[in-house]
């Protein structure tokens, strides 16, 4: 620090001027940051559950509009007497027109028992027992309709099961919607949130498009570390170098694991304006920064200027001109210095004379 103690005054203080302003432009574009980053977190977070709840409801409807098609549709009188035929070949053909009249994806017919008796996707054996499938076994054993989300051939599908009476149980209808890629894009497209269904050994569908999913963690390592947080907590997820802001939504399936829906949105892509508005403030702030610095250089110049002139009247006075005087025209604490600095010097001077005056009217000798 030898060179703060022999540099300048003034020097000191447009240092000292310009490390202040500077640190409060510093302090002022973090305090912002730090304002905005937490505002957008907590608006993508309330958007991600915005998309959660948009997904349940869109479940419930699905689920209420499955019901009612599999409980009308299992009392069309013509459906009971293919039914009561056993045809595996006739049952698989009215499980297809059926499945186009009412617009589902899947449509299978089964006995009293659970045996499958008709497929409208022609993937399933004819006489196979789906009495262990759910929702299925729940509707066997309670006589009931039966609603949930199960897997069918390594794809998600929401099932329904009801009842055909005849007026006993003469066979059971399953009605199902893929919950699919489409449905993930039409969701990304009403809420704005990407949304992917996985579990840890698969993802079942996805809003990303099949370049994008890439990007995507692998599914073991992406459900362990949801498991390192608390439900409904959101967390980083970096693609491709930018980071999306996720959620995890547990689903209730019956499947051997636990399915989620995984709820995300860009938080790059949020802060882009603040990004801007930072640039601003920064060119903003770097313009003020000069002009405080000019400003602050006169400041420094009318501090120090008449701290030069005493220095100069010092050096005078060293110099053995005790008739220096210095110009007071101010009344602040530099004025005062002035004012005594030639008080001094005037006293110096009148001492000086008469010590001259000594020396030429008292002997030597004295």
């Amino acid at each position: 620090m030898r060179w703060w103690t022999r540099s300048r005054l003034r020097t000191k203080i447009f240092l000292a001027f310009s490390v202040l302003i500077l640190v409060v432009l510093l302090l002022t574009l973090w305090l912002t940051q730090l304002v905005v980053s937490r505002q957008v977190q907590n608006a993508l977070k309330q958007e991600l559950l915005t998309t959660g709840q948009v997904f349940r409801g869109l479940i419930a409807e699905r689920v209420a509009r499955l019901l009612t098609n599999s409980i009308l549709l299992a009392g069309d009188f013509a459906l009971k007497r293919a039914i009561a035929t056993y045809d595996p070949s006739t049952l698989s053909s009215v499980a297809l027109n059926y499945q186009q009249r009412i617009g589902v994806d899947l449509l299978w017919i089964t006995d009293e028992t659970g045996v499958l008796l008709g497929d409208s996707l022609g993937r399933r054996t004819s006489r196979t027992s789906l009495a262990t499938s759910l929702p299925l076994a729940e509707a066997l054993a309670s006589g009931e309709a039966a609603a949930s989300i199960a897997e069918v051939d390594g794809a998600l599908f929401q099932l329904v099961a009801v009842p055909v009476l005849g007026p006993d149980v003469i066979g059971f209808l399953l009605l199902g919607q893929g919950i699919d890629d489409p449905l993930a894009q039409q969701l990304e497209k009403d809420t704005g949130s990407h949304i992917s269904f996985l579990t840890q050994a698969q993802y079942f569908a996805s809003s990303w498009s099949q370049k994008e999913r890439v990007r995507l963690p692998l599914p073991a390592q992406l459900v362990s570390r949801l498991l390192q947080h608390a439900r409904g907590d959101t967390f980083f997820l970096s693609l491709a170098g930018e980071r999306f802001l996720s959620l995890a939504i547990p689903i209730d399936a019956r499947l051997p694991i636990p399915l989620y829906a995984l709820v995300q949105r860009s938080y790059d892509q949020a802060l882009a304006p603040f990004y801007a508005l930072r640039r601003r403030i920064a060119a903003i702030g770097i313009g003020a920064l000069v002009v405080a610095l000019f400003f602050g250089g006169g400041l420094a110049g009318g501090i120090t200027s008449p701290i030069q002139t005493l220095v100069a009247g010092m050096q005078e006075v060293l110099r053995g001109n005790l008739g220096y005087r210095l110009g007071v025209t101010r009344e602040d604490e530099i004025g005062f210095l002035a004012r005594s600095f030639n008080e001094m010097v005037g006293g110096l001077e009148e001492r000086e004379k008469i010590r001259d005056v000594m020396h030429k009217v008292v002997s030597p000798a004295v």
